[in-house]
Parts: structure tokens; C-alpha cells; sequence
């Protein structure tokens, strides 16, 4: 009995993860770099472009 006690009082006691802190410990990260990669380049060819528009006019 005693034994089942403690059996379920660490259980309880465990740490769980939350759904970001599971996401940073998760091996399978290439999408996020992918995406991060893809917002600098879309903000830097909307730039690039506003700049050719604003210099052609």
C-alpha cells in the first residue's frame, strides 16, 4: 500500500511540459528556420520593391 502511495504521489508530482516548451525540446525544428527565413526575405524583397517604386515615379 505504501508502495502505491508513493507510486502515485510522484506522478503527481512530475513536471509536465508545456505546448512552447515541448515545441523547443522537439528535435524537428527545420520548418521554423524555414519560415523565419522566408519572412526576412519577403520583407526584404517588399522593401526592395517600395524602393524601385518610389525611385521610378
Amino acid at each position: 500500500m505504501r508502495e502505491i502511495r508513493l507510486t502515485i504521489s510522484t506522478s503527481l508530482n512530475k513536471h509536465k511540459p508545456g505546448r512552447f516548451q515541448l515545441f523547443l525540446e522537439s528535435k524537428n525544428k527545420w520548418w521554423v528556420v524555414v519560415t523565419i527565413l522566408g519572412i526576412f526575405l519577403l520583407t526584404y524583397a517588399f522593401f526592395l520593391f517600395v524602393y524601385f517604386l518610389a525611385k521610378s515615379a
